[in-house]
């Protein structure tokens, strides 16, 4: 393997870089483009593309259930249990006011930005946002 500027078979590149882990398990610190295209990076396979899950989701192959949604009015989520559901078809919501009963809908746009979406052990899909959770799964 070869490493620019290296010294002592690490990247010389300050230690305000990001951290690139090698198949072998150690970690590197790198912040040249150069390094970081040279180091083989370890392939991160709990993280999901969301443009690949909202592809699944626009072909209907998804079910979701919402873990909850929380607000900073703690008797109104406990009274509401958090707003939790069952396992519901996901569909994608493209003109506010046109939903169905018995269909989870999220919003194009959430698919995009902030959030956090991983893969579980047992297979299932954890997609979060800042006060909402939910599970999915590939059918």
């Amino acid at each position: 393997m070869t490493i620019h500027n290296k010294v002592n078979n690490r990247p010389k590149c300050g230690a305000r870089g990001r951290w690139v882990l090698l198949e072998d398990g150690e970690k590197y610190q790198a912040n040249c483009k150069r390094c970081l295209g040279q180091v083989k990076r370890r392939k991160d396979t709990h993280t999901v593309n969301r443009g690949w899950l909202l592809r699944r989701i626009l072909e209907g192959k998804v079910i979701a259930k919402c873990d909850g949604v929380y607000t900073d009015d703690y008797a109104f989520d406990a009274a509401y249990n958090f707003q939790k559901t069952g396992w519901l078809p996901a569909r994608i919501e493209d003109d506010y006011g046109q939903r169905q009963e018995n269909y989870l809908y999220f919003r194009r746009d959430e698919f995009r930005g902030y959030g956090y979406d991983w893969r579980r052990p047992d297979g299932d899909i954890t997609l979060s946002f800042g006060y909402r959770s939910y599970t999915m799964r590939i059918q």
